[in-house]
């Protein structure tokens, strides 16, 4: 063969490769991993506006299990806090909530990509009076991604997101969103 259809059959072979990836479906697990995570963090954290007393009871109400103090250290990272947990068909999650008042939801499994559009399509529109500033922050990791969501309401801030996604298998928790109200 000469080097003319060498060229073109890598060319065609490389498109083949490509146009297959690109078309590989979305696991349905992974979007519903992404939407159960986010629906935790919409209900625990957001719409209790990490207020102690309702953050416990949407945990207790959502049936999670609340972790002794010794094992709730992982995730609250030296603050004093709660934590509480759930392991479902969907995977492994927990909520923690510190007493400085950052109420945070933890996946240990999900696609980064997906949790990263379903955080941003719970961002308040602009319509709603609130705008968001997102600064993303280097990690100094290919693997490790993490954008804070600055939300203010007239001007004024209102809270934080902040959204951790890790696409290393090996990692604790591929995904961490966290809010602090202000």
């Amino acid at each position: 063969m000469n080097l003319s259809k060498t060229m073109l059959l890598a060319v065609v072979l490389t498109g083949i490769s490509f146009a297959a990836h690109a078309a590989e479906p979305v696991s349905q697990t992974a979007v519903q991993q992404a939407e159960h995570g986010m629906q935790r963090f919409m209900q625990s954290c957001m719409s209790t506006r990490t207020s102690p007393d309702l953050v416990r009871r949407a945990a207790e109400e959502a049936g999670l299990r609340l972790l002794r103090p010794e094992a709730a250290h992982v995730f609250l990272r030296g603050t004093a806090g709660y934590v509480w947990t759930e392991e479902n068909e969907l995977g492994n999650f927990a909520v923690a909530l510190r007493d400085d008042g950052i109420c945070s939801v933890f996946l240990r499994k999900v696609d980064a990509a997906i949790l990263d559009e379903k955080v941003q399509f719970w961002l308040p529109p602009k319509e709603s009076g609130y705008t968001t500033a997102p600064v993303s922050q280097n990690t100094g990791s290919k693997e490790l991604k993490t954008t804070a969501y600055n939300i203010f309401h007239s001007g004024t801030p209102f809270a934080t997101w902040v959204l951790s996604t890790s696409t290393a298998d090996n990692a604790n928790f591929q995904g961490v969103i966290s809010m602090k109200r202000y």
